[in-house]
């Protein structure tokens, strides 16, 4: 059985790193400390799911989605992101727009498993349908 391939970006290194170990146990995790690398791992590789912090420097996590979407329209049902502050009403509205689950800061892991799993099953959904729809 394949294990589920998370990217795991937050400019805070030592919580990527932290995030990777203990998601290491259950997925093929991989940190990321800076949006650039995510943007090149993403371009060249297929995750199933990226799991971005939303408040970031210079490119934020909502600015990694939009740029993903845009480039690789197939990959933003596979977003899960992750925040320690309230979302601005903006924000809110684009996310719940976008259908893009949200974690708040602090979490427990098995809810951080749950969520992966969740995004990782409709991503693996949205796939199948696309696949069908490409097929007929």
């Amino acid at each position: 059985m394949k294990r589920t391939t998370i990217l795991i970006v937050d400019d805070q290194w030592e919580v990527a790193r932290a995030m990777g170990r203990l998601l290491a146990k259950r997925f093929d995790a991989l940190p990321i400390g800076d949006v650039p690398t995510a943007l090149e791992l993403v371009r060249l590789r297929c995750f199933d799911v990226v799991l971005s912090d939303m408040t970031m420097p210079g490119i934020s996590g909502l600015d990694l989605y939009r740029i993903v979407r845009a480039e690789l329209p197939d990959l933003p049902f596979r977003f899960l992101l992750m925040t320690g502050g309230r979302l601005s009403a903006m924000e809110a509205r684009f996310v719940a727009s976008e259908g893009i689950p949200v974690l708040e800061k602090p979490f427990d892991l098995a809810a951080v498993e749950r969520a992966i799993r969740h995004v990782a099953r409709n991503s693996e959904s949205a796939t199948a349908a696309d696949a069908v729809v490409k097929e007929a």
